[in-house]
């Protein structure tokens, strides 16, 4: 049986259509290299219904909850697991005749990241149809080294953003201000980065560790005994910070890696705590609460290094997974926001001091795009820009750089690189794979084929060669069409979903005849999808049929052989009409 899951909303609620023309009866197409004008999100139109935020009370932390009430004195709430409710601070509501001004205490729902508010960073409300959520960063006493730090002084900090998963091609054609942006600060781009793998894990085990991935399901186990980045930078004195904005519970990839961070963990739970749309989160975007709680650990560490503890360095790691879906349009929802933060990391952090990269794992590895050689193509494609603190970006440094840009790079690369930032490559080679982008690379690594790390598939799908991959799809560049963004479609497991047979097997030259069609054929028409078919659209005698007369094209595909394409003009019989009667009134 087919179920249609009804929490999905219509395209009407997610994109701004009102390009559509008027009395077209069909569902919203798109152009991959025009994105579409989103909506806000759902809950942003409603009048505001409740605020939140962190306060103190009583010498510790409370939650706020703020609740306006028409033609009323707002009601405010104080959640405090040690308040007396006779002090009312708690649940505290109003009578007016008899009537309640404000919801009644259950009405209210409230979520804490942690049981202990004083340690909690992120926390929400909901009443009604409305949620709000809010975060905080809470300063840890991380013990900063400082043995050995006049060796040690060019350890830098680290920002980098990871859009999962997004390929360069894509990037260009949803992102066009995040590319503006990134190009005025001076990041420099890797034309030729390239995944390892097909899928998240690889890339990112190699992202993270630099080693490859032995284990899907034991990620954080088997990374033939190679070290996460977190943990060396934790035992070097680095606070740091990873989260993802989205809600996602069921990943062995996400549950295995458990990065041993020390901020990030209360983020976890909070993007599952209101679906009304894709990526938001009550009024505002998904996106936009990660950004915020990155902003918050950057400007709260560079507070304390400024005024308290120079020796202080950070790491952020700020995944956004909106992109894993396969209309391939929701990642231009990022575009403003991520644009914005990239501008402002100057007024948040020393830039002198800060290595910048922006970066994917890898492009869209499911879906119809993927089901051409470009789509597959750019699989293979991940993002990589990269920004040096600016106190070593010397004439030397940015020529090594910007030349090591044109070869063949990898995640291992990337890892290598982080490494050297944070001088935290203490066991130098320690069976890794990559190089430093920060050093000259060998000559061979100015082809793929010479980029072992590489799978050769890759390099022919990047070089326009045949493989045994590539051959095996070879003239199949024909794919269906894009599900609508919000379809229920999108919500099925990419294995579940029906798609036009695409049959890659030698063709002959010869249309089967009519009177021979099966069920192994497909048919489709100007006015008509694709459909399972026994004859002609417009029966035995085909383009001399008056059948279905408002039809003017016919396509007919049966398993094995060449598509047949049918044109016909019909007569318009009062056109002619109109003619005959000229013709004779002037006889």
């Amino acid at each position: 049986a087919l179920i249609l899951d009804l929490a999905i909303p219509s395209s009407r609620i997610f994109i701004d259509d009102n390009s559509r023309v008027v009395g077209k009866e069909s569902t919203l197409q798109i152009n991959l290299y025009k994105p579409p004008q989103f909506k806000d999100c759902p809950q942003a139109k409603i009048e505001a219904k409740l605020h939140i935020v962190f306060a103190e009370l009583l010498g510790e932390t409370s939650i706020t909850v703020t609740i306006p009430i028409a033609n009323f004195t707002p009601q405010v709430r104080h959640y405090h697991p040690r308040a007396d409710p006779d002090l009312g601070f708690t649940y505290q509501y109003t009578k007016q005749e008899e009537q309640f001004l404000g919801p009644r205490p259950e009405e209210v729902v409230l979520w804490v990241s942690n049981d202990d508010f004083n340690k909690a960073e992120a926390a929400c409300a909901h009443f009604s149809d409305y949620s709000k959520c809010t975060t905080r960063v809470i300063e840890k006493k991380v013990e900063s080294k400082t043995e050995g730090w006049g060796q040690r002084e060019e350890a830098f900090n680290v920002l980098l953003i990871m859009l999962d998963p997004i390929s360069r091609l894509h990037f260009q054609r949803t992102m066009p201000k995040t590319a503006k942006a990134l190009n005025k600060m001076g990041f420099v781009h890797f034309g030729n980065y390239t995944a390892i793998g097909p899928n998240s894990g690889k890339n990112q085990a190699a992202l993270y560790s630099g080693m490859l991935l032995a284990d899907r399901d034991g990620v954080k186990k088997h990374t033939d005994g190679g070290k996460w980045l977190w943990d060396r930078l934790q035992d070097q004195g680095y606070v740091t910070l990873k989260a993802e904005d989205g809600c996602v519970e069921n990943s062995n990839m996400l549950k295995s890696l458990d990065p041993n961070t020390t901020h990030g963990h209360d983020l976890t739970r909070l993007f599952c705590f209101d679906f009304d749309r894709p990526n938001c989160l009550g009024p505002d975007l998904a996106a936009h609460h990660l950004i915020e709680y990155g902003r918050d650990f950057i400007a709260t560490y560079e507070n304390r290094r400024t005024h308290h503890d120079p020796f202080v360095r950070w790491a952020a790691f700020l995944h956004f997974i909106d992109t894993h879906e396969d209309t391939m349009v929701l990642s231009s929802m990022l575009d403003a926001e991520i644009s914005s933060f990239v501008l402002q990391i100057g007024n948040l952090a020393s830039l002198d001091n800060t290595a910048v990269i922006l970066t994917s794992d890898h492009g869209l590895h499911y879906g119809p795009y993927y089901q051409s050689r470009s789509g597959r193509k750019e699989a293979t494609q991940p993002l990589l820009y990269i920004r040096l603190p600016s106190s070593i970006q010397s004439a030397e440094n940015m020529k090594v750089l910007k030349k090591n840009a044109a070869a063949w790079t990898t995640a291992f690369d990337v890892h290598e690189t982080l490494l050297s930032l944070t001088m935290t490559a203490n066991d130098p080679g320690g069976g890794r794979k990559g190089l430093s982008l920060l050093k000259p690379f060998p000559e061979h690594r100015m082809s793929c084929m010479g980029s072992k790390d590489i799978p050769s598939s890759y390099c022919a799908l990047n070089q326009n060669v045949d493989s045994a991959d590539s051959r095996s799809h070879h003239g199949c560049t024909k794919m269906p069409r894009p599900p609508n963004v919000l379809s229920f479609y999108s919500d099925l497991p990419p294995s579940k979903r029906t798609t036009f047979p695409l049959d890659c097997s030698p063709m002959s030259n010869k249309t089967e005849s009519v009177a021979s069609l099966t069920s192994r054929c497909q048919c489709s028409t100007s006015h008509r999808g694709w459909y399972r078919c026994v004859e002609h659209p417009w029966g035995a005698d085909e383009v001399h049929s008056k059948r279905n007369p408002q039809e003017y094209f016919a396509l007919v595909k049966c398993r094995g052989q060449k598509m047949s394409v049918d044109t016909r003009v019909t007569p318009h019989e009062e056109l002619l009409s109109s003619i005959r009667q000229r013709k004779l009134s002037t006889s």
